[in-house]
């Protein structure tokens, strides 16, 4: 996924979005994208422009988002990072049912009749 550098302009907000290119983040191969985004002075009642930035690095070959960070002055800094990735099949004793395991009968389902 390649991006230019661009500019486009939405409902008179400016965004530019440039491609960070590849690197190994826990292991995999990610490829990186970060989008600026400006919201002019006054649109939302602000006094001074808001930029908000974005950053995303997603594995084409985990079709996932490994890493993300996105800043905005009005609600901070959130991040997310995928990691201990272990790409080797997970153990069958996962899917195994305990030996203690046993079914329980619920309830018996009660029906009320009513006169008409």
């Amino acid at each position: 996924m390649l991006f230019d550098k661009r500019v486009v302009m939405m409902d008179q907000n400016q965004s530019t979005t440039e491609d960070l290119g590849s690197q190994t983040m826990e292991g995999v191969l990610v490829n990186g994208v970060r989008t600026t985004h400006t919201i002019p002075e006054g649109q939302i009642g602000n006094e001074r422009p808001i930029t908000i930035v974005t950053e995303v690095w997603s594995s084409p070959e985990l079709k996932t988002i490994v890493y993300s960070k996105r800043s905005d002055p009005r609600m901070g800094e959130q991040t997310f990072r995928l990691t201990n990735i272990v790409r080797a099949e997970p153990s069958s004793s996962l899917f195994t049912v305990p030996a203690d395991f046993k079914i329980v009968e619920g309830p018996q389902t009660i029906f009320f009749k009513t006169r008409q």
